[in-house]
């Protein structure tokens, strides 16, 4: 009590008129906030928030813990998560062409959502972020790798998967699981750690194996993995993530929940040949080789453990299709007895799951205090079943090992006749493709041939054309030089006339002046030796000719060689290539 108030409040203490519930006094105008009222205390200043983004608190709730149950916003009844602010009708919606990666400096969308999404992170108190951050931290924790170096694959396999087109150019832009799975679905067709055309290139499975290792598995993605719908390349990669990376002891308990599975698939590219997903575990558990690739070896108390459930697997299939047939007596509540520890137990069933057709799983109470979940089908038996008394003498011991080695030898020998039998099939598909490359390869060797051919006849033929060529310029240029020739010749025979003429001119004006002085005889005379002068003449023009003829050729044939060289050594030769197609 303050001083002087023992008694209560003086007389003349002005009271409070009475308040509005958001603290102004009653008929004041409204309050603005900062700003002191008439007849009140002033308002406590609040955060300005934009318009459509409503402020969040967080309250105690009845639960005592962050707040979710006080806080309507933060309930998860109105299909919010808990933490997560209410969005207004008023802030914008996430870019439909972005979705994925936000691209807010190039696209307006993004930008709007992005600028709206921070204005709602300023409206967050301090213990709602701590909330956030510690749920964020519990999401997702991977589950622990044997080996987070090369994953238990061998050295040269995973240089061999490094290497791969497309785990560097496709899946290394996959930063979920749900994308790996998603490459799986699309993009695998079988299950083979190498392409079946090659001996050395990985599978696009196997790459995606390696991406979900590189990324590391939450236990709920392996589980949805191992149960996922859609494919069995899908959950075939789950078991061997769990047979490759994880610890051989949580092996069965991954693992034992399908190991009756019916549902068949191809794991090679041959659809004609199919194995059920039961069969594959069996393989995957019992042999220390997936087709090439070693398996990291088990434990001999893993394997013992294992092989409780493998022993008798044809019965426990077996016993699971009859079961099948009378599911009204699997009921929740009915009695069963059910195989555990390596002897049947009685047991009550309480839950019976069938969500998958071939593959049906039942949660069972044992001697009203072990409670086991998720059990095949093939180990429970509605009938009742006596435990197996075994001898402990050394003779029932032996006797037992015995029967156990021959089992496995005949487990050994089933699974070396069906290796031997794809062995065979993948070797026939082999030779196949080596004669479809040998027919090719003929095929090329023919069509090579072919086109050697085309190209001599081509190059025959351009030379013959050269030849060609060069006689009709040779032939040009005889013509030309012979038309010179003859043009001297007749230059030379026109001057040679001219000069017989002049002669004879002369001649006969002497014969006349001789002839009026010479008497008759020698007129005769004359007549006589004219005759003579015109035989001579005759014959040497016929021996000029001759030897003029015999000139033109040795001269034409000179040239015509010398002409052919200087051509062949100047001109480049033609070549001609026929297009083959």
């Amino acid at each position: 009590v303050p001083p002087g108030m023992e008694g209560g409040p003086p007389a003349n203490m002005p009271m409070a008129p009475p308040m509005n519930p958001d603290g102004t006094p009653i008929g004041s105008p409204p309050a603005v906030p900062g700003f002191p009222q008439p007849g009140g205390m002033p308002m406590m200043w609040m955060p300005q928030v934009p318009f459509g983004f409503p402020m969040m608190q967080v309250q105690g709730g009845k639960d005592g813990g962050d707040g979710d149950g006080g806080n309507p916003m933060m309930q998860r009844g109105n299909g919010m998560r808990t933490g997560v602010p209410a969005v207004s009708r008023d802030m914008p919606p996430r870019c439909s062409m972005h979705n994925s990666k936000p691209q807010p400096y190039t696209c307006l969308h993004c930008r709007n959502y992005r600028n709206a999404s921070k204005a709602v992170e300023m409206t967050r108190l301090p213990a709602e972020v701590d909330v956030l951050e510690k749920r964020k931290e519990k999401q997702r924790v991977a589950l622990e790798l044997t080996n987070t170096g090369t994953f238990n694959f061998p050295p040269s396999f995973r240089d061999a998967l490094l290497k791969c087109r497309f785990l560097k150019n496709d899946l290394s832009k996959k930063e979920t699981v749900e994308e790996v799975v998603d490459e799986i679905y699309l993009h695998c067709d079988y299950v083979e750690p190498f392409v079946p055309s090659s001996a050395s290139d990985p599978s696009n499975f196997f790459a995606c194996l390696y991406r979900l290792f590189v990324l590391r598995c939450t236990e709920e993605e392996l589980q949805i993995l191992l149960d996922h719908p859609d494919s069995p390349f899908i959950r075939v990669a789950g078991f061997l993530y769990v047979r490759f990376g994880l610890d051989p002891d949580c092996f069965w308990d991954y693992l034992g929940r399908n190991i009756l599975d019916e549902t068949e698939f191809s794991p090679t590219l041959d659809r004609k040949k199919k194995y059920s997903i039961s069969e594959f575990l069996e393989r995957l558990l019992t042999r220390d080789k997936f087709y090439d690739i070693k398996l990291p070896p088990l434990p001999r108390y893993v394997r013992d453990k294992i092989n409780v459930f493998l022993r008798d697997i044809e019965s426990h299939r077996d016993r699971q299709k009859k079961n099948k047939k009378r599911m009204d007596k699997f009921r929740p509540g009915s009695d069963a007895w059910v195989l555990f520890g390596g002897a049947w137990k009685k047991c009550v069933i309480q839950k019976i799951d069938d969500d998958y057709n071939e593959r049906i799983l039942c949660d069972v109470k044992i001697d009203g205090k072990i409670e086991k979940s998720d059990i095949p089908l093939g180990f429970v038996n509605t009938e009742k079943v006596e435990p197996k008394s075994r001898s402990r003498s050394r003779e029932g011991k032996e006797r037992e090992k015995e029967r156990e080695k021959e089992r496995e030898k005949e487990r050994e020998a089933e699974l070396e006749r069906r290796d031997a039998e794809r062995a065979r099939h993948r070797d026939r598909e082999s030779r196949e493709q080596d004669r479809g490359r040998d027919r090719e390869r003929r095929e090329e060797r023919v069509k090579d041939k072919d086109r050697k051919e085309d190209r001599k006849e081509d190059r025959r033929d351009d030379r013959r054309e050269d030849r060609r060529d060069d006689r009709k310029e040779d032939r040009k240029e005889d013509r030309k030089e012979d038309r010179k020739e003859d043009r001297r010749e007749e230059r030379k025979e026109e001057r040679r006339e001219k000069e017989d003429k002049e002669k004879d001119r002369k001649k006969k004006k002497s014969r006349r002046s001789e002839s009026r002085s010479r008497p008759r005889k020698a007129k005769e005379s004359r007549s006589r030796s004219k005759a003579k002068r015109s035989r001579s003449r005759s014959r040497v023009k016929k021996k000029k000719a001759r030897s003029v003829s015999k000139d033109r050729k040795s001269r034409s044939r000179g040239r015509r060689a010398k002409s052919s060289l200087s051509r062949s050594a100047s001109r480049p030769k033609k070549s001609k290539v026929r297009d083959s197609s």
